[in-house]
């Protein structure tokens, strides 16, 4: 079967963090089989970690009524086992039917650690089949579910890793999905302000002949231009902020990205939910360098998501704020450390808005 490789250790696996805190059970033979399990999942002997489970969850089938509560968290720790084998090296069929079962029974058992855990292996599972925002969706439910563990629960452990994982995948949802993304808005702050721009993206140089060889052109005397852009097989109008013509100066160092918009933390800056924005990102990897006025898509370190907000500098402080009629959306202050630091990644610089006709 094919292997796949997610863990570093296998301190992450989520059968670890599951036998770390022994579900309750009076039965000896099931504690048994739960530790034989985990040893098997350690040792990278995936085929026999199942056998054993398999067997464990026959033997929660034969201790009580399916009504049983603590029989029915032995099966969803069993369920989350069997599906976390995937993750392990150990591709099993149904997978993903185990984990979400195990996450369910979780749920309505109250146990937070559990679910919390059950959330992660989910979050990890989608991992392997690089669905970022599925991916991100988990990790955020298991950090809210063991934010809210109570009762002396020690999930520290437990969040710090999910917190990586929700790190790496909000940059790899960035560059490779390129899903929707919340909080973009251009420089206007009022949607009188909007104009349709011309976009020009290709420079025409002079002319080359059919016949004898001449010099290369150096002048350009033109550019290729555009008035709408084809997105899904849909038109869309480019709307500029401050002029009719927009220019994208493509170079080793720069290239531009166009994202979704969802939300409405910008809808007073005439960004509605379903238009796209056009972001001008460093193709070099060198750090972008906004100047105060300019509109960033930011990552902010402690959170899973990428915001584009307008970018102001004020002494010793970097301001993002929105632009919404909705006053649960509020701004960000950062201190400044040093004359050049920022206190966050940008991701790109703002340079228009296309709109469906």
């Amino acid at each position: 079967m094919a292997k796949v490789k997610v863990f570093k250790s296998c301190e992450e696996c989520p059968i670890i963090f599951l036998a770390k805190r022994n579900p309750e059970s009076e039965d000896e033979t099931w504690t048994q089989l739960f530790a034989l399990g985990r040893d098997w999942c350690q040792n990278q002997a995936g085929d026999k970690a199942r056998k054993i489970f398999d067997e464990a969850l026959n033997l929660a089938e034969d201790l009580a009524s399916v009504k049983d509560k603590r029989v029915n968290h032995i099966k969803a720790t069993i369920w989350t086992c069997i599906g976390t084998l995937s993750l392990c090296g150990q591709i099993q069929p149904g997978a993903i039917e185990n984990l979400r079962r195990g996450e369910g029974q979780f749920s309505l058992d109250g146990d937070k650690y559990s679910h919390g855990v059950a959330l992660y292996a989910l979050g990890v599972y989608y991992s392997t089949q690089q669905e970022w925002r599925e991916v991100r969706r988990f990790y955020e439910r298991s950090l809210s579910v063991l934010a809210n563990a109570g009762n002396g629960e020690d999930t520290s452990e437990l969040r710090e890793q999910v917190k990586i994982r929700n790190r790496s995948a909000r940059d790899k949802w960035m560059e490779k999905e390129v899903g929707k993304m919340p909080n973009f808005a251009p420089p206007s702050s009022s949607k009188s302000n909007r104009q349709f721009a011309t976009l020009e993206f290709l420079p025409v140089f002079g002319q080359i002949p059919a016949g004898d060889p001449r010099p290369i052109p150096d002048r350009i005397t033109g550019y290729v231009e555009t008035d709408h852009i084809m997105i899904n097989d849909k038109p869309h109008k480019v709307i500029g902020s401050d002029g009719t013509k927009l220019r994208l100066n493509f170079s080793p160092e720069v290239s531009y990205i166009v994202l979704p918009i969802h939300g409405d933390s910008m809808n007073n800056a005439g960004i509605d939910d379903g238009d796209y924005v056009i972001l001008r990102v460093r193709a070099s990897g060198l750090p972008l360098q906004p100047e105060t006025g300019d509109v960033v898509a930011a990552a902010l370190s402690d959170e899973p998501e990428v915001t584009l907000k307008r970018f102001r500098r004020e002494e010793k402080k970097i301001i993002l704020e929105p632009v919404s009629l909705n006053p649960e959306h509020k701004e960000r202050s950062f201190e400044v450390r040093t004359e050049f630091s920022i206190p966050f990644r940008i991701v790109g610089v703002y340079v228009a808005t296309l709109k469906l006709l």
